[in-house]
């Protein structure tokens, strides 16, 4: 399993993950958005998703925006308020 990174517990420290290297995301809308990139599109093999494990702290959003494909969130800690309606 060459260049796989495992992220151990990452379902359990919530917020506390100090094994990922978390960046900022720099894109209008995305106000305190953090970012790790899990895989990201690979044309030579046809592939086109991307994974990201996202953080949002308190106060951080992401404004409206769309999906071409599925989008999975899994709220770890706190509440998630989406245009679809809180959850």
């Amino acid at each position: 399993m060459n260049g796989v990174q495992y992220i151990q517990n990452v379902f359990r420290n919530g917020f506390e993950i100090d094994e990922v290297d978390w960046v900022a995301w720099q894109e209008p809308g995305r106000v305190g958005v953090e970012h790790h990139v899990l895989w990201a599109p690979d044309a030579a093999q046809g592939e086109d998703s991307v994974g990201l494990l996202l953080r949002f702290p308190a106060g951080a959003h992401g404004d409206y925006h769309e999906h071409l494909g599925f989008e999975l969130m899994l709220v770890l800690d706190g509440t998630l308020d989406h245009s679809d309606g809180a959850s």
